[in-house]
């Protein structure tokens, strides 16, 4: 879309405007505790914190033997770390 077609509002939007609405649309429920919420944020921060950094490390190691198409612990870290920066992407 082209921005020659929008119109932008007469007064400009206040930021405090945006910070309180809801950010889950309207009638819906929140079924997120905020114990949950902190379980969650913890484990995420130990998969970035200690263990991406564990497992790159073994990567590393593995990837300095040689062949990394027959070597499983390549293999598996590879695939560890898609699954840690998937996790940390969302």
């Amino acid at each position: 879309m082209s921005k020659a077609f929008t119109r932008e509002p007469d007064s400009p939007a206040d930021d405090d405007d945006l910070e309180a609405a809801s950010p889950l649309p309207a009638g819906a429920r929140n079924y997120m505790t905020p114990g949950g919420f902190a379980r969650m944020k913890a484990e995420l921060d130990r998969l970035v914190a200690r263990d991406r950094p564990e497992v790159v490390a073994t990567i590393a190691w593995a990837a300095s033997n040689g062949d990394r198409s027959e070597n499983g612990d390549y293999i598996y870290g590879k695939k560890r770390l898609r699954e840690i920066d998937g996790a940390s992407a969302s």
